[in-house]
């Protein structure tokens, strides 16, 4: 399945001696599409009216950088005498590994 941010794109318009971001129409852009495989291992173990789980959990098991966000934008000149705004991405969670034990009773 591909899932892709929401987005909303950001132009540069000079007004008065600065330049002002003017929002476009709100999520109505996409980030590059976010790819994540997650894996979980878990035992059981059973030993009469207890039940005791131990696992551990990898999110992102590839270390893949996924894009989560606009951190800001960098305003640049167009060569036209005009700007264009360029967003700075932000990643998301990198591989993350955790482990535990459940006790049902």
């Amino acid at each position: 399945m591909k899932f892709c941010w929401p987005t909303t794109p950001v132009s540069a318009t000079p007004q008065d001696s600065e330049v002002v971001l003017v929002p476009g129409p709100r999520n109505s852009g996409r980030l590059d599409a976010y790819y994540r495989v997650d894996l979980r291992i878990a035992q059981g173990l059973q030993s009469g009216r207890h039940h005791v789980e131990l696992f551990a959990d990898v999110a992102n098991l590839l270390d893949r950088e996924n894009v989560c966000c606009v951190a800001a934008f960098e305003v640049e000149p167009d060569g036209a005498g005009g700007f264009v705004a360029q967003p700075i991405e932000r990643t998301g969670l990198s591989r993350t590994i955790e482990g535990g034990v459940r006790w049902q009773f």
